[in-house]
């Protein structure tokens, strides 16, 4: 083989191992692998969110990544605040240990309407929404008050802990603290 046969196939070769490493690091549904010998841990990458939308897409965003996701329709009626900063305070709430024994990490989708109307909103986790009295959606038991949301965070988070294999580990003895637990497992459900 000549010299610059070599240099070709060298740079080549360099060109893969280049590729096939950045692949190792991430890959484009936004998992990040790492290649540990022979074997492979898969960890998917999700960061929780605010943002502007309808509930459709909050719906979506519940379903792709195994989440616990929160719409939020903002009207004028009655309520002290608009639907971004229920969005913002209701992502602390759920994350706050002394509120429940699942503290999780919420996305939240919001939409202000602005009309002469309450605030409402709906909760979803892994896509399905959350049914405050196990009836129909049509039904209304599936649209919650941002207050309502807040009195029903410990049993909205045990739902979203048992559909997603989370634990807690709570102590009986009274001279140990407790310890919790959870995170979303956002491996392949």
């Amino acid at each position: 083989m000549n010299p610059a046969k070599k240099i070709a196939t060298g740079v080549a070769a360099l060109g893969l191992i280049f590729t096939l490493n950045t692949q190792a690091q991430s890959n484009d549904n936004g998992n990040a692998v790492a290649f540990n010998n022979a074997a492979k841990t898969e960890i998917r990458s999700y960061t929780p969110v605010i943002k502007t939308g309808g509930a459709g897409e909050a719906q979506t965003l519940s379903i792709k990544n195994s989440a616990l996701v929160i719409h939020i329709s903002g009207g004028q009626k009655d309520d002290r605040y608009t639907a971004e900063q229920y969005a913002r305070m209701l992502q602390v709430m759920f994350r706050d240990p002394k509120r429940t024994e699942f503290p999780t990490d919420i996305s939240v989708v919001y939409d202000e309407d602005g009309g002469d109307r309450h605030t409402f909103g709906s909760v979803y986790t892994n896509g399905y929404t959350y049914d405050k009295n196990g009836g129909a959606y049509q039904d209304g038991d599936g649209v919650l008050h941002p207050t309502q949301m807040v009195k029903l965070i410990p049993v909205i988070t045990k739902i979203h802990a048992e559909k997603n294999g989370l634990i807690t580990l709570n102590t009986t003895k009274p001279d140990e603290s407790n310890q919790v637990v959870a995170s979303n497992n956002l491996e392949n459900n």
